[in-house]
């Protein structure tokens, strides 16, 4: 029960953190072009976490950040929290600290 407890504890303070790199990468690189309204829109080309992920990999590459992957998915994850809401390959749902905004 203890070790239960444990991974709980480790899984969702991952996701925490994971998410708040996500949003400094976010809010310094791409924020200035891509604000809520981007995310908002009713016709948004991220329907799921794959297609998602697709496009923050999209827009990483078309202004060549250079970011590894783990920062691909952590502002991909940031982006899912804050906006989408989708949900994630390893993640239940109660992992996320904060509210989508649909």
């Amino acid at each position: 029960m203890k070790r239960m407890l444990l991974l709980s504890f480790l899984l969702s303070y991952q996701a925490a953190a994971s998410a708040e790199r996500g949003e400094l990468l976010y809010q310094t690189h791409c924020h200035a072009c891509h604000g809520p309204e981007m995310h908002q829109r009713n016709r948004k080309i991220a329907t799921d976490w794959g297609t998602l992920l697709a496009q923050v990999r999209r827009w990483e590459s078309n202004i060549d950040l250079q970011w590894s992957q783990e920062e691909i998915t952590d502002v991909a994850h940031y982006l899912n929290q804050r906006y989408y809401g989708f949900p994630e390959p390893g993640h239940r749902q109660s992992d996320h600290a904060l509210s989508p905004s649909r």
